[in-house]
């Protein structure tokens, strides 16, 4: 029976998407709208999940139910675009074949936001197609600091999917759009530096990316480093990072991106293997306990818990650390009770003024045990309400708030920051909520947060929903079930198990450490302890990483920007296999060299167009070397080069054959590149005759070995120039003095 249930549940969703195609409508030549078929006109692109679709654009629209997602593919009906309708543009899409749209294959009305219409990349200010570098990778407990998410939807929300740092996309949309790219939440990148429209099977958009985690590279420059060579990168900040290479990159590896070019120096995006040994030395790295404390009437054996448990550990504590290397720990603590609705306290004792108080701060974080202990003392249990709830919540916020941690230096956080929480009520939830409380803890970086449970369900529901809130990578939350008989020992057990993680996490990480562990997942947690998060999941890698470090570690990659001296460095270009053979034809041009003016002119403005990339040099005044310069064409060093265009038509016959000459040594040259051949130097047997011999090797990388495409590894890269991206375009990193004739 259920069976068919679900078949007539079908038949009549399908009933209704059909009733939906009937009724959309398409806007003829006479500006009515009318159910018939029209024309094609462009491909477009859903650039998100979930869009919406209606009807028709006008006063009669009606949603159209859909399942829309991101790269799906629909053509516009001719002449249905850009229409207004509620302050937005809006066209028709429908599905294509070979008989054009017909009335059933129409999807329905989309806004003009909701898709992407360039089949090209945005361009940059300096009029490069806009590229970015993937530089950041997401951190969490089950995600690879190495790759990044990459969303269906540029609010970074739902479907996600992975991509690797170190790699290189175009940018073809933006958001939000009401500013300038550099200000973007968030990009619709692609591999592809043009979006096919007839391949049905490629991907070509990759998703939506944070901004945050990108380098706009405007131009197509890179530098290469030397293996073994020593280069210092001096950051914004004045630190000095040396960076060292210890093997030859291998040919389709991402090379570091130049940003900006001085007189004797590039700034420069690099990617660095980064160890724990570089960061931790940096770390100041202690324990800090905020205790905060339920001081209703009933908690007065709490508080007597606190002060006996700091009594027996503290100062065992104290001296552990200094022995370990680790800072003196420091305690503190607020108490919490309720809003005031009466004017006597309850409890025993003296009417004390603090009982009216809902939170009370007696002592900040101090490394001072004594005055910690005398603030414990200077308060009773004690409260102005009757009511069974407490003003938890707030007692937690001021607590986290006011603690006074140690500051972070140069945004690492400095050691553990641990809040130890007593009580036997609940929150009374009129003020601060489990969302705002998980807000602050993580923002001001709590690694630990123990509850301690007396006996009350009220209690424990309120903490599991502040857990609700948390990110199991961001902090660990742990809920004790206790009563006032063991309460004094799960205080000491506590306190003992914060400073024990901190010292086994510095000594499985000290710089003194002599071998650092391997385990695949510790390369997760390394970044969060550098962005400032420790949770006690990294506690527990470490753990387990100290018991297996005689395996070597794999260390993560980091981006770093800065500025490095240009000497020892190799500039190259990235450019396609196609850029270097449409030189080919211009320069057999120059070697049929013409006495015909035009086809001189021809000559000049093809081969040019073709060196800067597609963007013709209109400055009459500018040599051939200047236009490339200008806009960071493929580098040719050639007396021609120094010719504007017309002291090019106007060649004295003289200089005709030295241009003939180098364009046919420029010929040979490109050609050896095609063939995987790397030119050592030119012999010249005779410049009057144009006499010479290439001097190459199939050594690409200078190894010492010869390694054929297809059988490399990371210990013996292949020795080829060409490498296939995605979209199937075969690139280069092209040397930037390859094309020099001497």
């Amino acid at each position: 029976m259920s069976c068919y249930k679900h078949l007539w549940t079908m038949i009549l969703i399908i009933i209704s998407n059909l009733a939906y195609a009937s009724n959309i409508a398409w806007y003829a030549h006479d500006g009515q709208f009318h159910k018939l078929s029209g024309q094609i006109n462009q491909a477009v692109w859903i650039d998100k999940d979930n869009v919406k679709l209606i009807t028709r654009p006008d006063q009669n629209a009606e949603s159209i139910p859909n399942n829309l997602k991101m790269r799906q593919r629909f053509y516009v009906v001719h002449q249905n675009f850009n229409i207004d309708y509620k302050g937005k543009h809006w066209m028709l899409l429908a599905d294509y074949d070979q008989k054009g749209p017909q009335a059933h294959k129409l999807i329905g009305w989309i806004a003009h936001e909701d898709v992407l219409l360039n089949y090209t990349p945005l361009q940059s200010n300096s009029d490069f197609l806009q590229k970015v570098v993937l530089r950041e990778g997401d951190v969490s407990n089950h995600q690879q600091a190495n790759d990044v998410s990459v969303y269906h939807d540029p609010k970074l929300h739902g479907s996600s999917e992975r991509l690797p740092i170190r790699t290189i996309f175009y940018v073809y949309k933006y958001a939000p759009k009401n500013g300038p790219i550099e200000d973007a939440t968030s990009l619709l990148i692609s591999p592809a530096p043009y979006l096919e429209t007839t391949k049905e099977s490629e991907t070509l958009i990759a998703g939506w990316i944070a901004r945050d985690k990108v380098t706009f590279w405007n131009t197509r420059s890179a530098i290469e480093f030397k293996p073994g060579y020593t280069y210092q990168l001096t950051l914004k900040t004045g630190e000095v990072l040396p960076l060292i290479l210890d093997r030859a990159l291998q040919h389709h590896e991402f090379r570091y991106p130049l940003l900006k070019s001085e007189k004797d120096s590039y700034t420069v995006g690099v990617f660095s293997t980064q160890s724990l040994q570089d960061l931790l030395p940096t770390f100041n790295l202690g324990l800090e306990v905020m205790f905060v404390i339920d001081a209703t009437r009933s908690m007065q054996m709490g508080i007597d818990a606190v002060l006996k448990a700091t009594q027996q550990i503290a100062k065992k504590i104290r001296r552990q650390s200094k022995e370990t290397g680790l800072i003196a720990p420091k305690f503190g603590v607020v108490f919490y009770r309720d809003k005031a609705t009466s004017y006597r306290s309850y409890g025993p004792g003296k009417q004390y003024k603090y009982c009216r108080h809902e939170v009370s701060m007696p002592q900040a974080l101090t490394a001072d045990i004594s005055a910690f202990k005398d603030a414990l003392r200077s308060q009773k249990a004690c409260d102005a309400n009757e009511t069974p709830s407490e003003s938890m919540y707030k007692g937690l916020k001021y607590a986290t708030q006011k603690a006074g941690w140690k500051k972070r230096s140069k945004g690492k956080q400095n050691g553990i920051r641990m809040i130890i929480h007593v009580g036997d009520a609940g929150d009374h939830l009129n003020g601060p909520t489990a969302y705002d409380v998980a807000q602050i803890f993580t923002q001001n970086h709590i690694s630990i947060y123990t509850a301690l449970a007396i006996q009350n369900f009220s209690f424990t529901s309120s903490i599991k929903a502040i857990r609700q809130h948390l990110s199991f990578d961001q902090i660990d939350v742990e809920i004790l079930e206790t009563n006032p008989n063991t309460l004094l020992s799960e205080l000491k057990i506590s306190l003992q198990a914060g400073y024990e993680e901190a010292r086994i996490l510095n000594l499985t990480f000290s710089a003194e450490h002599s071998a650092l562990p391997s385990l695949p997942t510790i390369e997760n947690t390394l970044v969060r302890l550098h962005f400032g998060k420790i949770p006690k999941s990294v506690l527990k890698l470490a753990k387990s990483a100290s018991r297996n470090n005689h395996h070597q570690y794999k260390p993560y990659q980091r981006y770093w920007e800065g500025t490095i001296r240009k000497e020892g460095t190799e500039k190259r270009l990235l450019i396609s296999r196609g850029d270097l053979e449409a030189l080919l034809p211009p320069l057999t041009h120059m070697i049929n060299f013409s006495d015909n003016v035009e086809k001189r002119r021809d000559i000049w403005n093809q081969f040019v167009t073709l060196v800067t990339g597609d963007s013709f040099c209109e400055d009459q005044f500018l040599t051939a070397k200047d236009c490339s310069a200008k806009r960071n064409g493929i580098p040719i060093t050639a007396k021609f080069m120094d010719y504007t265009r017309e002291e090019f038509v106007n060649l004295p016959s003289a200089d005709i054959n030295k241009i003939i000459c180098e364009a046919q040594v420029l010929r040979s040259l490109i050609r050896h590149m095609m063939s995987n051949k790397k030119i050592l130097d030119i012999k010249w047997l005779s410049r009057e005759n144009c006499d010479f011999k290439l001097n190459t090797t199939r050594d690409l990388n200078g190894d010492g070995k010869i390694v054929e495409k297809g059988m490399g590894n990371a210990n013996y890269p292949e020795d080829v120039f060409f490498f296939s991206k995605s979209n199937q375009i075969e690139m280069i990193w092209f040397p930037a003095d390859a094309l020099r004739v001497d």
